[in-house]
């Protein structure tokens, strides 16, 4: 740790700057909720799922509902420990990270599979599945560090 003053305002640029992804993503949910919208009232629910661009709006805002949840939960948790010194939402609600995480891996690998070249495919793979592949050994990497 830094000591005194310096902690001080790591922790308020920490709040800051994660309030602030808060607000921009559920900003940018909104507006990508609103194109889908308005593309399954042109086209329709299964149009929209068999279109490129459909698919890559979804898969977009399921990854940024993940990232919006994450940030937001971080920051309730460092609001909450800064003001009350409480800690006992990392506990007993760590699912919420948990599941955010899981829709932030989930949309990210869509957002590869709509956006990666068809022609792109090392090694005889799918780009998608290089990530969720590369994702997955670094993660058992890291925790069996």
């Amino acid at each position: 740790m830094l000591g005194g003053r310096a902690d001080e305002i790591q922790m308020i640029v920490r709040e800051y700057v994660l309030a602030a992804t808060l607000i921009l993503g559920l900003c940018m949910l909104i507006v990508f909720f609103g194109a889908v919208l308005l593309r399954v009232k042109s086209w329709g629910w299964r149009n929209l799922r068999r279109n490129e661009w459909g698919r890559a709006a979804i898969g977009l805002e399921i990854f940024m509902l993940g990232v919006t949840v994450r940030a937001g939960w971080a920051w309730a948790l460092l609001w909450n420990y800064e003001r009350a010194g409480k800690t006992y939402l990392v506990g007993e609600y760590w699912w919420v990270d948990v599941a955010a995480g899981v829709l932030t891996i989930v949309g990210g690998l869509c957002v590869v599979r709509e956006f990666a070249p068809r022609e792109w495919k090392p090694l005889g793979i799918s780009p998608w599945v290089l990530a969720a592949i590369a994702t997955t050994v670094f993660v058992v990497g890291v925790h069996m560090i």
